[in-house]
């Protein structure tokens, strides 16, 4: 089967494969959403629940098929899923997991470079206490090459 996902639809069902579960949360989540779309970052903010509640409840032995699936994506994928997966899955894990779960809580599951995602997402948010600050942050910054 081809790890490398090339559009949202295709990744979230392929959560759907790898995540025993999530299809009754994410079809809960679509009830609540109603008509409406929710789109596909929030659609990666189920995800980071379910990862999280998993891991509080020691129900992790499907993780290591789930984080090696991100790692081959977060290394391989196009851009927009390469951000899906940092911004939309990484970050929301880190910041869900931050109220009950130590810091490396995830780390046992994180290959090299969804490892470097997750450090370069910590080191974007340090010192800031909300979104508005790292956007200052970034814009402050000269623009790269």
């Amino acid at each position: 089967m081809e790890d490398i996902v090339r559009c949202e639809k295709e990744l979230i069902l392929r959560f759907f494969d790898l995540c025993p579960g999530l299809l009754s949360r994410w079809q809960e989540d679509r009830e609540w959403w109603k008509e409406e779309e929710p789109g596909p970052y929030n659609d990666m903010a189920v995800v980071a629940h379910y990862l999280v509640e998993s891991l509080r409840k020691g129900d992790t032995e499907w993780f290591n098929g789930v984080f090696a699936f991100i790692e081959r994506n977060v290394e391989g994928a196009p851009k927009p899923i390469k951000g899906l997966l940092v911004v939309g899955l990484l970050e929301t894990v880190q910041t869900i997991a931050s109220h009950y779960l130590p810091d490396a809580a995830f780390y046992p599951w994180l290959g090299p470079t969804s490892k470097k995602a997750w450090f370069d997402v910590e080191a974007l948010w340090e010192g800031k206490s909300s979104l508005m600050d790292v956007v200052r942050a970034h814009n402050q910054k000269p623009p790269s090459d």
